[in-house]
């Protein structure tokens, strides 16, 4: 647990879909101290269809198909600690065996948001759940779960525990850098000309459309676009338009 300058919707939407500020953390990948930056197989935009997806109660996912034939590469691809591959190696093979037939293989662990202030997300092997605390209009409370296999071998959880430890939470190379972008922006909401106008959402509007595969949602099969931002504030917006639950629920029945 930690407090952050920032306001805490800043936090869920650049979870919820802030996918074209990745390259802000280049400079932590080039480094090396992140294990992300070892894992280039997990970054093949080639090999899979990359979609956001945006739900009408406000929920927003960034996943991706993969193809019939995807092949596993190890977890870390400069571990020399063969364990470690092997594990990662045979908890995919066991993925694709146990959804073999029930359509494209989709993919989790990247940043979504469930509205309003859960996220969940993962550095190149793990997952982590986060929850966006307001603390004030102008600071928020973070508060961080990790997500480990318990039956795992000792190797992994060590690889895992220093994964997280330089990539995400209070000292992570990535969410330092994310609280940084959220404590600037908050900090430039408050000046005198930002307060004349409005944030500018419009990346991408229009062109969204629908998926089979997730009925009700907006879905737009390209990575970069602000779909999922804009429909996160659409739906804070009915929240705070409405004037009791006996109206929003109205306006829900009549949208959906």
């Amino acid at each position: 647990k930690w407090i952050t300058p920032s306001n805490w919707k800043l936090a869920a939407e650049n979870f919820i879909g802030d996918s074209y500020h990745g390259i802000s953390h280049r400079s932590a990948q080039l480094s090396g101290m992140m294990p992300g930056a070892r894992i280039p197989s997990l970054w093949n935009f080639t090999e899979r269809t990359r979609m956001t997806l945006s739900f009408p109660q406000g929920h927003g996912a960034l996943s991706a198909f993969h193809p019939d034939e995807w092949s596993s590469a190890p977890a870390y691809v400069d571990h020399k600690d063969p364990e470690i591959n092997a594990y990662f190696k045979d908890a995919y093979e066991k993925r694709v065996t146990r959804l073999k037939g029930s359509g494209p293989m989709r993919t989790g662990g990247t940043p979504s948001t469930i509205f309003p202030n859960m996220s969940f997300g993962a550095g190149s092997t793990s997952f982590c759940i986060a929850v966006w605390h307001p603390h004030g209009a102008r600071s928020t409370e973070i508060w961080r779960w990790y997500i480990v296999d318990k039956d795992a071998p000792p190797a992994v959880k060590d690889a895992w525990r220093k994964e997280q430890i330089t990539y995400s939470g209070a000292a992570g190379g990535v969410e330092k850098d994310d609280m940084e972008n959220w404590g600037y922006a908050t900090e430039a909401s408050n000046g005198t000309i930002a307060r004349r106008y409005r944030y500018n959402y419009t990346q991408g509007m229009g062109h969204e459309g629908e998926n089979a595969a997730f009925p009700g949602a907006k879905a737009f099969e390209y990575y970069i676009n602000e779909q999922n931002q804009r429909g996160f504030y659409e739906r804070w917006a009915e929240l705070m338009d409405a004037q009791d639950w006996d109206e929003l629920r109205r306006w829900d029945a009549a949208a959906h």
